[in-house]
């Protein structure tokens, strides 16, 4: 017989819940966050074109992907605990199916062509790590992969009058990419400039109102200031950063600003200035 398994007072509280969504039919699962391993990835790609004469090549910034892996233990205190876990296991492998359209020709059979209506896009949710900056709410994406194996050592369970076997301890591990709902990147303020004339800049939002301030202080995570950040004034709002301008030559140290940017005023603008440093 497994042993019992205690859990936490707190475990049941929903921010405490690992939270998925599957985003065509709205059918959500949950799971006690039984957290083994945690990694928020962040990759940037750069395009870079060889020039003659130069060591360096002349980079274009693309992107900046985010990739989310988790891995949790899902545990059972007792047979139909276990049993349930199965069902929320099969769920989640479920999640990975798209949606199709009904039989054109009606009907049920896969002779009946039926066409790809929704993929499976998901949404996560999980305390601090894995939820939207700006309000809170669930982070939408996609997953990559997802595994799970019963951890035989510790045992199982006999359901279905001892046909089947329910174990009491599952590892799971999913690879989540994110696609954010909100602008990632940093623009310029309302204000436009500071009081010494540089432009001041602000992550994801211009305005300088409280939802801006939170996605400021809180992306990717929360916690560091709580939800809503406190500032020492709190008319001005979060702390601001500058375009550096280290050679102090009124020409930002930033020679390419992203994709649409025309690549012969781009090499025009880093020989520029990289003649004057």
């Amino acid at each position: 017989m497994a042993d019992r398994v205690k859990q936490p007072t707190f475990f049941n509280d929903s921010n405490f819940l690992i939270h998925i969504t599957h985003i065509p039919t709205n059918k959500k699962v949950e799971f006690h966050s039984w957290l083994t391993g945690f990694t928020d990835a962040f990759s940037s790609t750069w395009q870079g074109t060889p020039v003659y004469g130069r060591m360096d090549d002349l980079y274009t910034f693309a992107k900046t992907g985010r990739v989310i892996t988790m891995s949790f233990d899902v545990v059972a205190a007792d047979i139909n605990e276990a049993r349930l876990n199965q069902a929320r296991l099969n769920t989640l492998t479920q999640f990975l199916y798209p949606v199709y359209s009904n039989p054109v020709a009606g009907g049920s059979s896969r002779e009946n062509s039926q066409v790809l209506k929704a993929a499976p896009l998901l949404k996560m949710k999980f305390n601090s790590l894995v939820r939207n900056a700006v309000d809170g709410s669930d982070l939408v994406g996609f997953l990559n992969g997802f595994t799970y194996a019963p951890n035989i050592e510790v045992g199982q369970f006999f359901a279905n009058k001892d046909k089947d076997f329910v174990y009491q301890s599952h590892n799971v591990q999913l690879t989540f990419n994110v696609l954010h709902t909100h602008l990632t990147g940093w623009v310029q303020t309302e204000g436009g400039q500071g009081a010494d004339g540089k432009v001041i800049y602000s992550f994801g939002r211009a305005d300088q109102s409280r939802e801006a301030a939170s996605l400021n202080g809180n992306f990717p995570h929360a916690g560091a200031s709580g939800y809503v950040p406190k500032y020492p004034n709190p008319d001005v709002g979060p702390p601001q950063i500058t375009t550096p301008d280290l050679n102090n030559d009124g020409v930002a140290d930033v020679w390419q600003t992203g994709i649409g940017t025309n690549q012969t005023e781009a090499e025009a603008q880093q020989e520029k200035i990289t003649k004057k440093t």
